[in-house]
């Protein structure tokens, strides 16, 4: 039960005696807003007591939790890291609504060259869609990094009257400083003038992306969960994907309309056999390859770290986690 709740900091959760399961083992849980949006305060946090349980969605973060051997649940994002373009949502006059300007941007972007930016490593750089999804991976190409087919896109998109301008918007974390500096380099290289805003937070963010629309091509994520040990989807994927792509959807946040990746989310709904799936999302990528809504730069891995003590967290969908058997031990383990 609710409690306490003061916005943009913490909310706290007593107990419910009366919990259909049975009574849960803590008195309470105090839910709070990380400054860092996951991220290295989230992992000092973590060592020093502050907190018991983490969401870490910054990849160094996550491979400074590993490192430190914090129990926990990994999770895959199949483009997790994705720059998304809008084709003109909600009205908006964005420079990405030409789709020669999308493909130029599209060419331009070296998928490695943004991870090795965020990350340090490579690893996890990836242009495919279900790249490690085993399950829904049709094994088609994703977006190819050329950057002499850029240049010749950019000249031809100017000498029909665009600027060469392209706003791009992404969140003030340590990642998403790192991944505007990677995407501004590389635009630049191809005679594109990004103008770079990273002065506001995840939620700022994802409010320009719900709400006013006011962006050419910002940082997110499409997020499609594949469990780090088995490769394979959960029920999340096919959801995300309907609250995403599909062209009817409220939450279709760049306005992509295709009436194929409509159909191919209702087969995917409807498939009984991996073949079956695998076809459904090998059109999604191929359309998405045609008209370039986004372009993925990465699978990063996230994870759900708690501290040696805590114990009986039960892992569910995605980075779900139940904590109605949880409990704190009094030394930690191992």
């Amino acid at each position: 039960m609710i409690t306490s709740f003061t916005p943009g900091e913490s909310t706290f959760v007593s107990r419910n005696d009366r919990y259909w399961d049975g009574a849960p083992f803590l008195d309470g849980v105090r839910f709070s807003v990380s400054a860092d949006a996951g991220a290295d305060k989230s992992v000092d946090a973590l060592t020093s007591g502050t907190l018991d349980v983490a969401y870490l969605r910054d990849q160094r973060a996550v491979v400074a939790a590993l490192g430190k051997r914090l129990p926990g649940r990994s999770i895959v994002l199949d483009a997790g890291a994705t720059e998304l373009m809008n084709m003109g949502a909600g009205g908006s006059m964005p420079a990405t609504r030409y789709l020669r300007v999308r493909q130029a941007i599209a060419a331009a972007i070296d998928p490695s060259v943004v991870q090795e930016r965020v990350t340090g490593s490579r690893a996890g750089s990836s242009a495919d869609l279900f790249g490690t999804t085993r399950d829904l991976s049709p094994g088609a190409p994703g977006q190819v990094y050329d950057p002499e087919r850029a240049r010749a896109l950019v000249a031809e998109a100017k000498s029909n009257g665009w600027n060469g301008k392209v706003r791009y918007l992404c969140d003030n974390s340590p990642s998403g400083q790192a991944r505007a500096i990677a995407i501004e380099t590389m635009l630049k290289a191809v005679d594109i003038e990004p103008v770079i805003d990273t002065t506001k937070d995840a939620a700022g963010v994802g409010n320009v992306l719900a709400v006013t629309k006011d962006f050419d091509l910002v940082c997110a994520s499409l997020g499609f969960v594949a469990d780090a040990a088995s490769g394979k989807s959960d029920g999340s994927t096919l959801a995300a994907l309907t609250r995403q792509l599909v062209s009817t959807s409220t939450t279709n946040a760049i306005g992509w309309q295709n009436s194929r990746v409509d159909a191919a989310v209702l087969a995917l709904r409807a498939a009984r056999t991996e073949s079956e799936r695998r076809q459904a999302t090998q059109v999604i990528v191929e359309e998405s390859v045609i008209d370039v809504p986004f372009v993925v730069t990465g699978a990063p891995q996230l994870y759900v770290a708690y501290t040696t003590k805590v114990r009986g967290v039960l892992a569910t969908a995605g980075s779900r986690v139940l904590l109605d058997d949880a409990w704190l031990a009094s030394t930690p383990s191992g």
